[in-house]
């Protein structure tokens, strides 16, 4: 049992491994989009498209940041 535990958790932290530069640069598109959502001289249309955009990637994508 405890050579599987270990096997386990070594793939865990594999994984892990793999997905921080996803989950820092998802993190970092979402703090962009935001700024320019933020934007006082952002137009109407630009405003609405990424509005929608930091949406549908919160609702597909949360659980990643």
């Amino acid at each position: 049992m405890d050579k599987r535990m270990t096997h386990i958790e070594d793939v865990q932290a594999k994984q892990q491994q793999h997905l921080d530069p996803i989950m820092r640069e998802g993190g970092k598109i979402l703090q962009e989009m935001e700024k320019i959502i933020a934007n006082p001289h952002i137009s109407p249309n630009d405003k609405t498209r990424y509005e929608n955009g930091h949406q549908e990637i919160l609702t597909h994508y949360e659980y990643l940041f």
